[in-house]
């Protein structure tokens, strides 16, 4: 039977069907504005396909020269106009392309585009379905997590490696604190709804193709829709509230329920979880709810408190021991629904990117992400987000209830409020899909000084060190100065250094004494991770370079000279 349910003498379905979701966007360089109108990014303009996702491409044809026998379908939601994207992934050796296409999808959120994909991979019922890592004009990241979960398939995000065989995938994934490895099993033959691709995996030769790959245009509307699996009260609960509000607006300010997914490693909360409590137990009064999950944390209950927990739903059992994000979904939806909330805040890692995605997918919740403030005005949460490369900032709100938040990282600080909360037990209770994945190996970076969020000097490097060998110039300087490393985002996705390094939009956000920027030429989103340090000095031999414009000292110079010289300094002056 062909994919589009017809029946053809010639068509045959192959052993393996890989899918891919692909996104075209803005073409690099060109201008971009706000329209006025509408108050979503313009996208007038020529097009392209997503760099993240032309790396998922690659690892697709990759799979398919090592399975054998496979297909490999690209599935976008977009415009006519993404027809030209398509084409070039037909061009790279895909063997069909389907667009999804509908004028009421424009500017559709993360719940109606994750619904649309869905109905349309449901359709096509692949074996494994790939995504970038993130589109190049949106940090949010969240996308597959949010069709993982309306296709009630196992995930596993920010994959750098990608091993198939005998229906398991195993994946080298990146985290903030280094590398994991999990093992998933496949679903009824599906085996992982999503790796996101963040590294570049290598080139490819460009194929000879027996045959043109085709394009299809399915509409918005797939022939079958992905199931809708919300609870039946909580649907109700939602229109209601959608309706309008049923106090004044005071009295619904104070009255806000708000719960806090309270992240934790090593045995001890995450600063910024513990940040985005401190805020959300300011923002209006009411009582302000925490959740654990894990194994073997119900000590963490208290140190929540401290920070402002009234009450904290804690989740402990074995079956959450491995940080994974689909078990955690499924405890989040659980106290949701039991506890009444309507706001649910995460400060942003890999790990909470994945599941406040999950969950809006669950709770069919709208979810903005990349936050930077958060306040109640005449009764309604609004949030703020940078935008066009943070050159602005756009305010943010919720049509409906509950609402989901993702804070970008290091936005807010913890406090200490003191205080003890009461301690609420959770039954864990699993979906058959989210305990598909397994923890084959929890992988932590070694790390011999501070890290670069508490660390009061930073030495980062940038792409003008030139390879990832001369990252020994940078670690030598902020060894002698007693201080830690840092990189860029493009040297991450290079492969150069751990993804736990990386300072940026879509890192992590520091403020040192001091922060020493060697060879990186000072792009907005990596100016917006360390622009609150307190001296900022910057070595690159490109005199125009962006970064000398926000610097307090800059040295225009070769860092593979001026680097050593500078650490020869340091150790002669403390050696003295």
């Amino acid at each position: 039977m062909a994919p589009d349910g017809s029946t053809s003498p010639g068509y045959c379905s192959p052993p393996v069907k890989i899918a891919v979701c692909v996104k075209e966007v803005p073409e690099a360089g060109a201008a971009r504005r706000v329209d006025p109108q509408t108050k979503r990014l313009d996208r007038s303009g020529e097009g392209a396909l997503n760099a993240f996702d032309v790396n998922a491409v690659e690892e697709a044809l990759r799979l398919k020269e090592s399975q054998g026998e496979t297909e490999v379908v690209i599935v976008s939601l977009g415009s006519q106009g993404a027809l030209d994207s398509l084409r070039k992934a037909l061009a790279m050796g895909a063997d069909r392309a389907l667009l999804v296409s509908d004028d009421a999808a424009v500017g559709s959120d993360l719940v109606a585009t994750s619904r649309a994909l869905a109905a349309a991979l449901e359709r096509e019922s692949p074996d494994l379905v790939l995504f970038g890592q993130q589109s190049a004009d949106s940090d949010g990241a969240v996308l597959w997590a949010a069709v993982a979960d309306r296709l009630r398939l196992p995930m596993v995000s920010q994959a750098s490696e990608l091993t198939v065989a005998d229906g398991k995938a195993t994946v080298k994934r990146q985290t903030e604190f280094g590398y994991d490895r999990p093992l998933v099993e496949g679903d009824h033959e599906r085996e992982v709804e999503a790796a996101g691709r963040r590294l570049h995996l290598g080139t490819r030769p460009r194929r000879r193709r027996g045959r043109r790959g085709r394009l299809e245009d399915g509409g918005a509307c797939a022939e079958r829709p992905a199931r809708a699996r919300r609870e039946p009260q909580d649907r109700g609960r939602r229109h209601r509230r959608a309706a309008g509000p049923r106090l004044p607006p005071g009295e619904e300010a104070r009255l806000m329920p708000t719960l806090v997914f309270l992240e934790h490693h090593g045995g001890e909360l995450q600063k910024g979880a513990l940040g985005v409590l401190a805020k959300s137990a300011v923002l209006g009064d009411t009582e302000v709810a925490g959740v654990v999950a894990g194994s073997g944390v119900g000590e963490l209950a208290a140190e929540a408190g401290r920070h402002g927990a009234a009450k904290v739903w804690v989740a402990d059992d074995p079956a959450l021991d491995a940080p994974l994000p689909q078990p955690r979904v499924d405890v989040l939806a659980r106290v949701v629904r039991e506890g009444g909330y309507d706001t649910v805040l995460f400060a942003a890692s890999v790990l909470a990117a994945d599941i406040a995605a999950g969950l809006a997918a669950r709770l069919d919740a709208g979810l903005n992400w990349d936050l930077v403030d958060l306040e109640l005005r005449d009764g309604a949460l609004v949030g703020t987000r940078p935008a066009l490369g943070d050159s602005v900032y756009v305010e943010v709100g919720w049509k409906s209830e509950p609402r989901l938040a993702l804070i970008r990282s290091g936005t807010f600080e913890p406090a200490e409020t003191g205080g003890e909360p009461e301690v609420v037990q959770v039954a864990v209770e699993l979906e058959d899909f989210s305990t598909k994945a397994a923890m084959l190996e929890q992988a932590h970076e070694e790390q011999a000084g501070p890290s670069i969020e508490d660390a009061e000097i930073v030495v980062a490097g940038g792409r003008g060190l030139g390879g990832p060998e001369n990252f020994a110039l940078v670690e030598e300087l902020a060894k002698a100065l007693g201080g830690a490393v840092a990189a860029t985002r493009a040297v991450v996705d290079a492969g150069w250094y751990p993804y736990s390094t990386q300072v940026g939009q879509t890192g992590k956000s520091v403020s040192p004494k001091l922060y020493i920027a060697c060879g990186i030429s000072g792009a907005i989103q990596h100016k917006v991770g360390m622009q609150n340090s307190n001296v900022i000095v910057a070595i690159n031999k490109d005199a125009n370079a962006p970064i000398f414009e926000f610097s307090d000292l800059g040295v225009v110079g070769d860092v593979h000279q001026v680097v050593p010289k500078l650490t020869e300094l340091v150790r002669a002056r403390k050696g003295g």
